[in-house]
């Protein structure tokens, strides 16, 4: 009930002329959304929730659109329980990996190479420490300071929706159609 508050059918309509920043908005709810269907209703949470929606909105102006979207999903996925673990290995607890992390659901968050070779699963999508750094600052820092952060180049940027969509695919068993929208907008408003 609270967040019908804040209208999810029409995320942010002051930002209706930034496509980047209306299609991240598209993707929070997205994801907010399928989450809603399959939570258990609880005002705390919803207050929260409706908290990073409003904080991210009124920062909107400043941030990034790609920031905003990995923010958003994030933070909505860590009040929900379901946020990948990012502070190291998932497996084995090792807190580097010479050639890149994967996200895996299956493990609950960072999977290092050796691990995935281990277990063989060399195939999966890996991503770089400063790909993972993204997560972490978009996830951690107070929505008032999300302005200074910058996206990472445009492959990379689409890699990280890549992951974000995969895991929302697997956590919560939903594909927000939201997230290749904005990977699409983002190839279009590339130099």
């Amino acid at each position: 009930p609270i967040l019908v508050e804040h209208n999810l059918e029409a995320p942010a309509p002051a930002l209706r002329s930034d496509w980047l920043k209306y299609a991240a908005f598209s993707s929070m709810r997205d994801v907010l959304s399928a989450v809603w269907k399959g939570y258990p209703a609880d005002e705390d949470d919803a207050w929260k929730i409706y908290g990073i929606l409003a904080g991210l909105q009124a920062s909107a102006p400043r941030v990034n659109g790609l920031i905003l979207c990995v923010a958003g999903i994030m933070r909505i996925l860590a009040v929900t329980g379901v946020a990948p673990l990012l502070d190291g290995c998932a497996s084995c607890g090792a807190d580097s990996s010479p050639g890149g992390w994967a996200v895996s659901w299956l493990d609950g968050g960072l999977v290092c190479t050796a691990c995935l070779r281990r277990n063989g699963r060399q195939r999966e999508a890996l991503i770089d420490r400063g790909l993972v750094e993204v997560l972490i600052r978009a996830a951690g820092i107070p929505a008032d300071n999300l302005a200074p952060l910058k996206p990472p180049s445009l492959d990379r940027s689409i890699r990280l929706l890549a992951v974000l969509r995969r895991w929302c695919e697997s956590a919560l068993d939903i594909s927000p159609v939201s997230l290749p929208r904005l990977a699409a907008a983002l190839q279009g408003a590339a130099p």
